[in-house]
């Protein structure tokens, strides 16, 4: 269930570079990392802490790695460096705060890492066969592929049971083990479109085979089931056959897959054709007869090779029976069963879809989900937007009701005073001081967190900035770091005390944190130190160094861009910011990518070595430079004046480079202390427009600029201004009757 916007916990947004974005959903350019409102653009703003604004999945797999039975914490392989197709990189370490598709990656690569397992035995197990490895390649493409309903388990993972059954049968010759693999291969990933699957599967009519027929018959069947165009029932009657075959695995696959057969057949008519289903619309007949499948194969094979899956199968059947308590309990028994080898994203979402979709109900065999609940409930609004918060009546219910365990109730009880009746006293008084020697447990960080969060709520910086201190030194995992020095930093920014998260001595490195400070509240001094090599990356100071120049033009301090333009050699890093965006523009391998960070939020300060070029009409402007020289010795000077406009023009500079401003109740959302008020495109126009001793061509290329900021929509491209069609008109009018010898008057035909 994703998260709602509304006030909770800390939430990030985006973290953009001039070009970087999360993606065509309108986010592009948001900043956001707060302790009070949460991020529904992007589904971002998960948080390791029992957080309202999680993801109820989140909620889930942090109280499953408190339990050590998941691990958050992705740790590279040692020899990711050799990744390839069939054997990926693992994905990047979880960043706080993270997105639920991060989250949820981890699976992806949990079955790409299975599966590149399997596609190197198989290339040494296959090559002495005489089978291409072009061949299972292919099949592991496909298998990569989009697999659903019926398909999903023909898989190169999947598959590999049964050709490592057939390598290992005495019974056959090698020609008979080629062929069959062969055949499976081509299988993998073909689903309802196979050309190479049999017409029928009359073969597989007697158990009374060779070796070779017996897996033959089955593969018939098998490709005949992922076609999913022969009758139910003429698989059904193939695989009693199979079922009664002398060969050990086909017996048994055959006596699993009756099941999966009768579980298809059941939910036939219930799938829409565009991925819906109807629960209403299961054949009741077809699932009791699934379910009597299922039951025979775990009699028949209790420690079988498809045992988990038949067990998980039945959550299936009784989801689609409507029997909500039952598969409360059975899916209690996998949540108890699961270790941190295990890919558990797909019993969370398995969670979140069946058991979570009511949302107010409970399950006193699965009594963990009172507490996913109730924290859903904590949010400001439901879906349709009305007020529906949990209150403490509520909990002391739940909690006599047997509905939440005492711990439960304790850390919701905290959370509704916190999160809904505000009571910031209460929670202070109510949390006990942190112990002596760490690590906490997960309901007791959340509660410490909730601490921390009323204290800053009450703007008690000296004693919140000690309490995250605090748990800084009991803390001893790498995601609840990272929270911690985001809370930090926020203290500190709220208390005035921003130049102490750039101090050498400082903890407070989790890169978000400290480039929204640099981009949009550091004072000067601060940039100018991190510029001069204080900072922590070479990143990190291409950022303080481009945020320095950029507040110095757009400030109007010309001289000290000129003086701090000398801190950087802008010809190098002019050639380091185009080649950037050679590789940006076309992901171009061939570029050196050595001295830069790919997709970093770092904005490259070799964009101030802009030489200056003939514009619109030979309207001549030298280097930035020269421009800037000008400009600290007249900041009246209107030839330099436009041509910063067409600097800021040429470079984007009207579209927020440093990015969109964090609200005022997010990480850099308070005062810019680097001071000043900076300068629009429009606001350098209309100065020269209002200078007297502006020569006509300068003017009257203000004039023109001016008006060209509300081409072509009419709305103002250059600036916040709210300027009037009346005043458009009015600088139009003067253009035409004063300059009309100008190129720009000339061209002009429109004031929009």
């Amino acid at each position: 269930m994703a998260s709602l916007l509304r006030p909770g916990a800390l939430a990030l947004l985006c973290l953009p570079g001039l070009s970087l974005a999360c993606g065509p959903d309108g986010c592009e350019g948001i900043n956001e990392i707060d302790l009070s409102a949460a991020a529904l653009s992007c589904n971002l703003g998960q948080l390791p802490f029992l957080s309202p604004v999680n993801d109820t999945r989140t909620n889930l797999a942090l109280l499953l790695g408190d339990q050590q039975q998941m691990q958050l914490v992705r740790r590279a392989d040692p020899d990711d460096e050799a990744a390839s197709a069939e054997a990926p990189k693992p994905p990047a370490p979880l960043n706080v705060p993270f997105s639920t598709t991060d989250l949820l990656g981890y699976s992806w690569h949990y079955a790409r890492t299975e599966q590149s397992a399997v596609y190197a035995q198989l290339a040494k197990q296959l090559a002495p066969l005489g089978i291409d490895e072009e061949v299972l390649k292919q099949a592991a493409q496909r298998s990569d592929a989009w697999l659903e309903g019926r398909c999903v388990s023909n898989s190169l993972q999947n598959a590999n049971d049964f050709m490592q059954t057939v390598l290992s049968d005495s019974a056959l010759a090698d020609t008979d083990r080629r062929e069959l693999i062969s055949q499976r291969l081509l299988l993998v990933g073909n689903c309802k479109a196979d050309p190479a699957a049999p017409d029928d599967i009359q073969a597989a009519q007697n158990p009374v085979v060779s070796a070779k027929e017996a897996y033959q018959q089955y593969l018939n069947v098998a490709a005949a089931f992922y076609r999913g165009n022969t009758p139910d029932d003429d698989l059904g009657s193939a695989l009693e056959t199979l079922a009664q075959s002398a060969v050990p695995w086909v017996a048994e696959a055959a006596t699993y897959m009756s099941g999966r057969v009768s579980l298809v057949a059941a939910q036939v008519q219930a799938e829409g054709e565009y991925g819906d289903f109807d629960i209403s619309k299961v054949s009741q007949p077809e699932l009791k007869a699934a379910r009597q499948a299922f039951e025979r194969y775990l009699q028949r094979y209790p420690d079988g090779r498809y045992a988990s899956s038949a067990t998980g199968l039945f959550r299936r059947i009784a989801w689609m029976t409507g029997s909500d308590d039952a598969l409360a309990a059975q899916t209690q028994s996998a949540w108890s069963a699961l270790t941190p080898a295990d890919d558990a994203i797909p019993l969370l979402n398995e969670v979140d879809g069946k058991l979570l979709r009511d949302e107010q109900k409970t399950y006193r065999a699965m009594p963990v989900l009172g507490l996913i609940q109730d924290l859903r409930w904590l949010r400001a609004a439901d879906y349709s937007g009305d007020p529906v918060q949990l209150q403490a009546d509520d909990i002391s219910r739940q909690l006599q009701q047997q509905q939440l365990s005492a711990t439960d109730a304790d850390y919701l009880t905290l959370a509704q005073a916190y999160y809904v009746a505000k009571d910031y006293t209460r929670v202070v008084a109510s949390v006990p001081p942190l112990p002596a020697a760490g690590p906490l447990t997960l309901r007791d960080f959340s509660a410490q967190m909730l601490k921390g969060m009323a204290l800053m709520a009450q703007q008690q910086w000296p004693v919140a900035k000690a309490h995250w201190q605090q748990m800084k030194s009991l803390n001893q995992d790498a995601l609840r770091d990272q929270l911690l020095q985001i809370a930090q930093a926020m203290t500190l920014e709220r208390s005035q005390a921003v130049a102490e998260v750039f101090q050498p001595d400082s903890w407070i490195v989790q890169p978000q944190a400290r480039d929204l400070l640099i981009r949009f509240v550091a004072a000067e001094d601060t940039l100018l130190a991190l510029a001069k090599g204080q900072a922590l990356s070479e990143s990190e100071q291409r950022t303080a160094l481009f945020t320095l120049l950029y507040k110095d033009l757009t400030r109007g301090r010309y001289a000290d861009f000129v003086e701090d333009a000398r801190l950087v050699d802008l010809s190098a890093s002019l050639q380091q910011w185009q080649r950037y965006q050679q590789w940006q523009a076309n992901y171009d391998p061939s570029v050196d990518t050595s001295d830069f960070a790919l997709g970093s939020t770092s904005q490259y300060p070799g964009i101030f070595a802009w030489q200056g070029q003939a514009v619109e009409g030979a309207y001549p402007c030298d280097s930035l430079q020269q421009t800037a020289e000008r400009l600290a010795a007249d900041s009246n000077d209107p030839h330099s004046l436009n041509c910063l406009g067409e600097f800021y023009l040429r470079n984007g500079f009207d579209q927020a480079p440093l990015g969109i401003r964090p609200s005022p109740a997010s990480l850099a959302g308070t005062e810019d202390r680097f001071g000043g008020k900076a300068m629009s495109r429009l606001a350098l126009y209309r100065q020269v427009m209002d200078y007297p001793r502006a020569s006509a061509g300068d003017r009257s290329y203000a004039l023109y600029r001016a008006i060209r900021c509300f081409a072509p929509s009419g709305y103002n491209s250059c600036s916040a201004d709210d300027i009037p069609l009346k005043q458009r008109k009015q600088w139009f009018n003067t253009l035409k009757r004063e300059y009309g010898s100008t190129p720009w008057a000339q061209s002009l035909k429109y004031y929009w």
